[in-house]
C-alpha cells in the first residue's frame, strides 16, 4: 500500500495544481474572450464570454478532492486504516463528479458547435475544432478516471479489511 499511497500523494498534488489553474481559467477566460471578441470578425460564442459558475464550482470541488487524495495517501503511508476509507470516499466522489461534469461539458460543447454552424463566417468558426474538444474530453476521462477506478479495485476488492494495510508484527 505504500506505493499506492505515494502515487496518491503525487496524483493529488498534480490535481491541486491543475484544478487550481482550472478555477483561474474558468474565471479569467471570459474576460480574455471578451477582449478577443472585439478583435475577431463575427465575435465568439456567448458561452465563452460569461463565467460558468457550474464549471467554477466543479473545479473548486476537484481541488477539495485532490486535497483529500493527498491526505488519504499520507494516512496510508502511515498505515492508518482510515486511509483506505478515505481513498474509497475520494474515488467514489471523483467518479460522481465526473458523472456530473461530463454532461455539462457536452452541453457546452454542443452549444458552441451550434453557434459555429450558425456563424460559419466568424473568425472563431474558421479555427474551431470539435475533434480537438472530443480528444480533450476523452483524455480527461481516461486520466481523471483511471486512478479512482484503480483505487476502487485495490481497496474495494483486493484489500477488503483495514488490517490488511496494518504493519505486520514479527
Amino acid at each position: 500500500p505504500k506505493v499506492v499511497a505515494i502515487i496518491s500523494i503525487v496524483w493529488g498534488a498534480i490535481g491541486l495544481i491543475c484544478n487550481g489553474a482550472g478555477v483561474v481559467g474558468v474565471l479569467m477566460t471570459p474576460q480574455m474572450m471578451q477582449m478577443a471578441s472585439a478583435e475577431m470578425e463575427g465575435g465568439v460564442p456567448p458561452q465563452m464570454t460569461q463565467v460558468n459558475m457550474a464549471f467554477a464550482g466543479l473545479a473548486a470541488v476537484s481541488i477539495l478532492l485532490s486535497l483529500g487524495l493527498i491526505i488519504a495517501g499520507i494516512m496510508t503511508v502511515n498505515r492508518k486504516p482510515s486511509g483506505r476509507t478515505l481513498h474509497l470516499l475520494v474515488a467514489v466522489a471523483t467518479l460522481l463528479l465526473m458523472a456530473v461534469s461530463l454532461p455539462l461539458q457536452w452541453s457546452n460543447m454542443t452549444a458552441i458547435g451550434e453557434w459555429v454552424r450558425d456563424n460559419p463566417d466568424a473568425d472563431f468558426s474558421q479555427n474551431y475544432s470539435p475533434t480537438g474538444n472530443l480528444i480533450g474530453m476523452s483524455t480527461g476521462v481516461v486520466l481523471g478516471g483511471a486512478w479512482p477506478v484503480f483505487i476502487l479495485i485495490w481497496f474495494g476488492a483486493l484489500k477488503k479489511r483495514p488490517e490488511q494495510d496494518a504493519p505486520e508484527v514479527i
